[in-house]
């Protein structure tokens, strides 16, 4: 019809970029290079066969035509993926990192569907986010119903949340399932026991040159992210005859000297500490005056009550997202997975949208040490993380536009840009040039000069 679908074409392989109706974006293609574009690989001769069968079996399975090529059957995995997936098939745990759309999820389910297809191989699937709960729940119930015929195992897809909190309900049935709160929900409550009861000048400083630019809002997020990811949510622990013993909150001195790990420059002085802690006990006695458990208070309780592990129900699972975990939850998850089999770890610390503390070679060294002392042999092979290097979910174009509007802001030193974090997370080299992502100032002005600029760039 009046549509368009572009694609490249190299080494057998077409990229399939976008459908649409006018011709703008055909420029584009003639700039593009490499394979680090489009969203969906294709067999040239599957890409063909496909679009043959598209106008009955898009009619019947009422597809939209971009849907319907993008379809996960038909992904050609590269090599960076084809070797996490070998890999698999030996390895008890696996550790995958990759960026943004280097196809973590997609390997993961992957290895998920061919473990559904041996009998008695039960899979749990956990995500942060509820919405891909509800996409992967739909994806595989129609598969199953396309292929008419159920599959030797069932798979299980839960948040990650709703997996820890059912362990404390079946443990703790006496307590209401609202008091147990999400990430986002005890976000939402610390920012009404914030505005209740905390006197946020408490944290200034004013011999810090950043003070002047220190906001309320500011300030609640950093406390957060301490007292969440850090105080709350890094683990200590230590492993005696074989019994994982969880050690409690942090206090200052080892808060402190976390920070020091993790960055040097973190170390926070000691009115900053005093008053942190002042608010962490206040938060506790809010928490518990409205019987509330935030998300680490529900990972504790497991890690604290006597709760039989349901990892035997599972031979395999698969944990997306887990940079948006605190240690507390990973800990947690490995506990009721004791039984479980095989276990993959996707992350990626720099689309981490959850204040933790998250070190992935915390995790990963965390459940082999934990496998070991269960008795499982456990080579140097597979304590090593595997990395996805491509990028295959933002075009050129995209990645180009971003740059330019970095490297104006840049030149002219319109907003203040926040570098210093970057130091200290290490990624694979991306096959997209550019620049590095920075942080801007979350102030009133960056907001107005940001749309101010925008707009007058158009």
């Amino acid at each position: 019809g009046d549509h368009r679908l572009s694609m490249v074409y190299k080494d057998g392989i077409l990229t399939l970029l976008a459908l649409s109706s006018h011709d703008r974006q055909m420029a584009d293609i003639h700039n593009l290079q490499g394979k680090s574009i489009g969203y969906v690989y294709y067999d040239t001769a599957d890409f063909l066969q496909q679009l043959a069968a598209w106008p009955e079996r898009g009619r019947k399975q009422h597809l939209t035509l971009g849907d319907y090529l993008a379809t996960p059957a038909h992904f050609v995995f590269d090599e960076d993926q084809k070797a996490a997936m070998a890999s698999a098939k030996s390895t008890e745990n696996l550790s995958v990192i990759g960026n943004a759309g280097a196809g973590k999820s997609v390997i993961g389910l992957k290895w998920l569907r061919q473990e559904l297809q041996q009998p008695h191989h039960d899979a749990l699937y956990l995500t942060m986010s509820e919405n891909l709960v509800y996409t992967l729940s739909f994806e595989f119930e129609k598969e199953q119903l396309e292929s008419g015929k159920a599959l030797p195992s069932q798979a299980e897809i839960r948040t990650t949340f709703d997996f820890l909190r059912a362990a404390v309900k079946a443990s703790h049935p006496e307590i209401p399932e609202t008091q147990l709160l999400n990430a986002a929900q005890s976000y939402a409550v610390f920012s009404a026991f914030w505005a209740e009861q905390v006197d946020w000048t408490q944290f200034w400083n004013r011999k810090d040159p950043a003070f002047a630019r220190q906001t309320e809002e500011m300030t609640r997020l950093s406390a957060w992210r301490e007292i969440h990811g850090i105080i709350k949510g890094a683990a200590r622990w230590t492993l005696t005859e074989k019994q994982l013993s969880p050690a409690p909150f942090l206090d200052e001195g080892d808060y402190q000297d976390l920070l020091a790990r993790e960055k040097k420059s973190s170390r926070r002085d000691a009115a900053w500490v005093r008053a942190l802690y002042r608010v962490f006990g206040a938060y506790q006695e809010y928490l518990h005056r409205h019987g509330l458990l935030d998300d680490n208070d529900v990972a504790n309780r497991i890690l604290q009550a006597d709760i039989p592990p349901d990892g035997s129900a599972y031979t395999s699972a698969f944990i997306d997202e887990c940079q948006d975990l605190t240690q507390r939850e990973i800990l947690a998850i490995f506990v009721l997975l004791d039984g479980t089999r095989a276990k993959r770890l996707a992350s990626d610390r720099c689309q981490m949208v959850q204040p933790t503390y998250f070190q992935e070679s915390w995790m990963r060294t965390t459940l082999n040490r934990l496998d070991a002392a269960r008795g499982r042999q456990l080579t140097r092979e597979q304590c090593r993380p595997r990395y996805l290097r491509y990028n295959y979910r933002s075009s050129r174009s995209i990645i180009a536009f971003q740059d330019y509007i970095l490297q104006h802001f840049r030149q002219s030193r319109i907003l203040t840009l926040k570098e210093a974090e970057l130091q200290a997370i290490q990624v694979p080299p991306l096959t997209t040039d550019g620049w590095k992502p920075v942080w801007i100032l979350p102030t009133a002005e960056n907001r107005r000069l940001l749309c101010k600029e925008l707009w007058r760039s158009l």
